[in-house]
């Protein structure tokens, strides 16, 4: 996240935060993240599931609705997406690795 000032930004000055998930992120960890993103007014997320060398690489993007968030792009290792947002942005999932 960027700081502003010796300050976080204020929520609804953000379009879009990217999480990178390991297998040490809790389902809980990841609820609760994901639910703070959307009360904040945050409308994109994206996130991408690393959890080892060996384990194919996850894209989601979500988009921020009434009711919380919701899967527009989801992509499995090898494939290549445009993930929704303030600005487009092609997702290569064969580059993203865990190193």
């Amino acid at each position: 996240m960027v700081e502003m000032a010796g300050r976080w930004p204020e929520g609804h000055s953000l379009q879009a935060v990217a999480e990178v998930w390991s297998a040490e992120n809790t389902a809980g960890e990841r609820e609760t993240k994901m639910a703070a993103y959307a009360a904040a007014g945050i409308r994109y997320l994206w996130t991408c599931e690393v959890f080892g060398s060996d384990v194919p690489v996850v894209f989601q993007a979500y988009r921020l609705r009434e009711s919380g968030y919701r899967v527009e792009v989801y992509a499995a290792d090898g494939e290549t997406v445009i993930a929704p947002g303030p600005a487009p942005v092609h997702v290569v999932t064969s580059r993203l690795r865990w190193s």
